[in-house]
């Protein structure tokens, strides 16, 4: 999971603390700030912030969500990425994706 974020972004501090709680042997939790990797920000088109990406382990986009999400939406978004059985909409065909 990439949560793209700037300083001077309100939001984007409580979204990267709501992601960092799923830091586990399996799932790996980065913060990719504007000013300290503008290229990453470039690569993935990411042009508002905070801006969550959740990538499988071939680093296929498989969720994305911009602005302010819940804990418990960043949660669900995360088991449905994981657990085919649990796949929906939001999960591999994305319309939020970028």
């Amino acid at each position: 999971m990439v949560v793209f974020t700037s300083a001077t972004c309100a939001t984007c501090g409580d979204v990267a603390r709501k992601a960092a709680v799923l830091t586990s042997r399996d799932v790996a939790v980065q913060e990719v700030e504007y000013a300290r990797d503008r290229t990453l920000h470039d690569k993935y088109r990411i042009d508002a912030v905070p801006a969550t990406v959740i990538a499988d382990a071939d680093g296929v986009t498989r969720y994305g969500h911009l602005g302010p999400i819940s804990a418990t939406d960043l949660w669900a978004a995360m088991a449905r990425c994981r657990d085919p059985q649990l796949a929906t909409p939001a999960c591999g065909d994305d319309s939020d994706a970028r």
